[in-house]
Formats: structure tokens, sequence, C-alpha cells
């Protein structure tokens, strides 16, 4: 055990200590935040996951019980992650059941190509889904609505700061 763990521990409340202790485990913050990107669009920006890291660090700081008997940095892993995850679910204003169904269009659409050797055409997606049309259409314009979102958010932090810069 380190000695910022063992500060801690000893219900010293120093913020040198507290300090210390955040600065150790900063290398895991931004380990998780480049692992969670790399399965992320390319709009996140790394930056983003790792301030959202940091502050669920500094929150396994604060919540941290000793008398658990765990590793601070284990207890910190999920405490970042679950940071770093929350923040992405705030941002995403698509719920988890819009996001599955643009999934399974991805991949009925996906799975036609191969099977008819082109582009399926809708009522075939339908089909397959065993959707209607109206249903498929009123799908897909929610899905267009989320891409156009995320775009426009995208180019106006771009515009931003290029103001800046």
């Amino acid at each position: 055990m380190t000695t910022a763990e063992l500060a801690y521990r000893a219900n010293i409340e120093s913020f040198d200590e507290r300090n210390d202790l955040v600065i150790q485990e900063l290398p895991q913050v931004y380990y998780l935040a480049s692992r969670i990107r790399e399965r992320m669009p390319k709009n996140v920006e790394l930056k983003d996951l790792v301030q959202a890291g940091v502050i669920g660090l500094i929150e396994a700081c604060r919540s941290y019980d000793s008398a658990k008997d765990a590793q601070f940095s284990t207890f910190a892993k999920f405490r970042i992650r679950g940071a770093i995850l929350d923040s992405l679910r705030k941002l995403d204003w698509g719920s988890r059941k819009m996001r599955r169904k643009g999934r399974e269009i991805s991949a009925t659409i996906a799975k036609l190509e191969l099977l008819l050797g082109r582009p399926p055409v809708e009522e075939e997606i339908a089909e397959d889904l065993q959707m209607t049309l109206d249903e498929l259409h009123n799908a897909m314009a929610e899905l267009d609505g989320l891409c156009l979102v995320g775009q426009l958010t995208n180019s106006s932090r771009g515009h931003a700061e290029a103001r800046r810069g």
C-alpha cells in the first residue's frame, strides 16, 4: 500500500495526501479514457472523457471506504469508468432502444446486400425486419435526426474553436 493510501486510511484530512492519491491514479484515468475512446465515434474527444474520468477519480477519493478491504486503485477504476460512461450518456439524447433499432437496420442492410448482391430496397429491409414501410421510415427519420444533431454539435464546436484560435 502506498503512503498516500495509508494516509487516506488513517483518515487524515490533508488535501496534500488526497492530491497525491489523485495524481498517482491519473495514468489510470488516461488509460481508461483512451480505451473507451477507441469504441466511440470520431466526434467524441479524448479530453472530454479524461475530464469526466478525473471527476470520477475525485469522487472515488471522497467516497473510498478503507474498511471494505479493497485497494483504492481497484475502487477508483470502477468509479472512473462509470463517470466517463455517465458523461457519454448525458451527451447522447438517443435512447438505447433507438440505438439498438439502428444497429438492427444496419445489420439487416448488410445481410441483404450480401444475399442479394446489390443494395436492398426499403420494402426488402422492412420485410426482413418484420416492420411496415411506415415503421421503417419513422425509425430511419429518428436515426437521421440523431446523426444530424451529432454533426451540428460537432460543427458548432469546430466553429467556436476557430473563433478562439
